[in-house]
């Protein structure tokens, strides 16, 4: 086989098996969940997944910025103040390397050659590498499941906690506005540590239950209680925590802030998100009010309601559609629109 072709091959399976063993991990969190009960509410990949919509499982396109894959389910009720959620955070890992393990002792025990080999081998290769990766305790992307256990092991009481997180998400799923979620699933303990993904997290959503009911300062004010030195967020909180600052500086005219928040990585993290729109609604409020660009502002208002046809959750649709009428009339008091 020429190396060209090889490395072709090579290229080709590290792509296809990056994709397998992600499908494979969110797998293995929705057979746990199962097994223990979780509620399922839904499952993809890839820019689709399986929703469930009014009692039935639907095909939708939806994702969710940083992940390549998803798995959303809502654990039973705690029960003396505990859920079952080792096996569940630990389910898509299990599975990475048990897959793994399966094709080691293919390659051991039956000859393989040629693409079957080389391919082969790239499975074992990601395997091994998400399936460590997803065991340590690191804050990438929106935290590892690693992250997760062990925050729960350093402090038991996390895990009615995370109960409350999975709640607030499945409610937003299920087309409840952040608003009226209950107040009790956002109480956290006078010594939370932000630096608990947990617990951050709820606290990130409990701003945005103060956005969704119109109290912009009490919001601001919180959002900028997760900016801090001692406080290590995970990447896409923190991205997350800067793109809602951010706007509330543009909402003020405040062009100097807005240049600083408004970095080459923050832009990234924005552009990335082709489908988020609360990302469509950060760009349409920069464009009106700090660009005053009414062209590219009409171009962003279309993109926002294309990308409404992919969101799971007609309450986040509800929510964000509110806000993008309130930039607009903003953009027409001040003459911009």
């Amino acid at each position: 086989m020429e190396p060209s072709i090889t490395l072709i091959i090579i290229l080709f399976s590290f792509f296809l098996c990056s994709q397998i063993h992600v499908i494979l991990h969110e797998l293995g969190h929705l057979v746990f969940g199962l097994i223990q009960k979780y509620e399922f509410i839904a499952f993809g990949w890839g820019g689709y997944g399986f929703i469930r919509e009014d009692g039935r499982i639907k095909l939708r396109n939806y994702e969710i910025r940083g992940a390549g894959g998803y798995c959303i389910m809502t654990p039973p009720k705690p029960k003396n103040h505990k859920i079952p959620y080792f096996w569940y955070l630990s389910g898509g890992l299990i599975f990475n390397f048990l897959s793994t393990v399966i094709f080691l002792l293919i390659i051991v025990f039956v000859h393989l050659n040629g693409v079957i080999y080389l391919f082969s081998m790239v499975f074992i290769l990601i395997g091994l590498y998400l399936g460590i990766i997803n065991t340590l305790p690191l804050k990438i992307s929106g935290g590892t499941d690693g992250c997760k256990i062990l925050a729960i092991y350093k402090n038991d009481q996390v895990q009615e906690y995370l109960y409350n997180s999975y709640r607030i998400r499945t409610d937003i799923s299920k087309d409840i506005r952040m608003k009226d979620t209950p107040q009790n699933l956002f109480i956290l303990p006078d010594n939370a540590n932000f630096n608990n993904p947990i617990f951050a997290g709820i606290k990130y959503s409990e701003a945005y239950k103060y956005f969704d009911n119109g109290e912009y300062d009490k919001a601001e004010e919180t959002y900028k209680s997760l900016i801090s030195e001692n406080i290590k967020l995970t990447n896409v909180l923190r991205n997350e925590v800067l793109c809602q600052i951010l706007y509330f500086e543009i909402i003020k005219g405040n062009e100097e802030e807005v240049a600083k928040l408004m970095t080459k990585k923050l832009k990234k993290y924005i552009k990335s998100a082709k489908r988020d729109i609360s990302k469509k609604r950060l760009m349409y409020a920069y464009t009106v009010l700090i660009e005053k660009d009414v062209e590219e502002s009409e171009s962003i208002w279309y993109d926002f309601h294309d990308a409404c046809e992919y969101n799971l959750s007609k309450a986040e649709v509800e929510s964000e559609s509110e806000i993008m009428d309130y930039i607009g009339k903003i953009g027409i008091e001040k003459g911009i629109l």
